[in-house]
């Protein structure tokens, strides 16, 4: 059950269930049986993507040192254990649109998006007729969507404000994916033969350092400009203190934007294994200030406070999937450390034990062989 959860991302769940979250606040009267179903929908879908990204990629994870702990490359999880969890949470996902009292525009918008949820990660590396920032952007609004959906299906009426909102979350998943996402494993990536945005815009590395380019300056470039114009419109929309922070903030985040492609590697912590230095670049604080500006634009249809719980509750979860991973990794690293100070010493143990048995179990080379194991018995007369 544990890989279960490890191999689909469970860390990242609370992020994944945004959309959603913000959906059913933006009811306030929402039935919250059918409220709850459309949440745990989201979870397991994030579920479903996770684990159809790690049973396509396994071949290529294989060779990839950054993924060499995963259940999936370590053999403790069989690929068809994997496939029979993927076609349970399609079966679930299925039911769970086709059972459920929603408009029938949301339940198309759902299947699609299920669809583009399990194509996308099957061929968002792989394909050679939709060019990767298209994909990129499949990704990023096919999530923000959600909410979307969330809202119409407890029967909310679509304002311009909301659309706003999901478009703002649609940028930043952009960014995240294009950022976070290509470049952690953009050597391996290149040598295997994927395509992504990173890669197809020309994104090397020299001595360890990423070296942008123009194209992809600029289509970071384009999703942040994206995230202030959807965050200046929601302020004038709906003005008041937290939508004009909300707009404050991805100013904000845009000038750290500026500085990670004036220094692509500012920030980066020391790569743990030197070989693949790129591991260690993570995700940014203005990737996670964008994230916030959505939430803050959301009080424009949503009372602050719920909000405010919300941003509450994922930040908790966060927190503790770090510190569950820390101590994991923690753990792991002791015991590794720990098997490596005895090998020396059981070595050690054992080749003593064997120079000690050798002495008993050669013979005196300057004896004949018999003399070394038979006894001399005394001559008759002898005295």
């Amino acid at each position: 059950m544990l890989d279960f959860f490890r191999l689909g991302r469970l860390r990242l769940v609370a992020f994944a269930a945004i959309p959603f979250l913000l959906g059913v606040l933006a009811v306030p009267s929402a039935d919250l049986v059918i409220a709850g179903r459309l949440v745990l929908y989201g979870v397991v879908l994030h579920l479903f993507a996770c684990h159809v990204n790690d049973f396509a990629d396994l071949e290529y994870d294989r060779a990839n040192p950054v993924r060499r702990e995963s259940p999936l490359v370590t053999g403790t999880v069989a690929p068809s254990r994997v496939l029979l969890w993927i076609l349970t949470e399609a079966i679930v996902l299925s039911a769970t649109i086709w059972t459920s009292p929603i408009p029938l525009w949301v339940r198309v918008g759902l299947f699609s998006m299920l669809f583009v949820a399990g194509y996308g990660n099957i061929f968002q590396k792989r394909s050679s007729w939709i060019s990767p920032l298209v994909m990129d952007y499949i990704f990023g609004f096919g999530s923000a969507v959600h909410l979307m959906f969330t809202a119409g299906a407890l029967g909310a009426v679509i304002r311009p404000v909301l659309v706003v909102v999901v478009v703002i979350n649609g940028f930043v998943l952009v960014m995240v994916n294009s950022y976070g996402g290509n470049l952690k494993d953009l050597e391996h990536d290149r040598g295997a033969g994927l395509r992504t945005t990173a890669i197809v815009s020309g994104v090397v590395t020299c001595g360890g350092r990423l070296v942008f380019t123009a194209t992809y300056v600029a289509f970071l470039t384009v999703a942040q400009a994206g995230v202030v114009t959807g965050a200046l419109i929601v302020t004038i929309l709906r003005p008041g203190v937290f939508t004009c922070a909300a707009s404050i903030l991805a100013l904000g985040s845009t000038a750290g934007l500026v500085r990670q492609l004036r220094d692509p590697n500012w920030g980066a912590e020391p790569a743990s294994d030197p070989a693949h230095p790129l591991a260690a670049l993570g995700r940014p604080w203005w990737i996670f200030a964008d994230l916030v500006v959505v939430l803050a634009a959301a009080t424009a249809f949503a009372a602050p406070r719920s909000v405010l719980a919300v941003a509450c509750a994922v930040t908790a979860w966060s927190g503790f999937a770090a510190a569950a991973s820390a101590a994991r990794k923690l753990h792991r690293r002791r015991t590794t450390s720990a098997r490596r100070s005895r090998r020396p010493h059981t070595a050690g143990a054992v080749s003593s034990r064997r120079a000690a048995e050798v002495p008993r179990q050669m013979p005196d080379h300057g004896s004949p062989p018999s003399a070394a194991v038979r006894p001399v018995r005394p001559r008759p007369g002898d005295g």
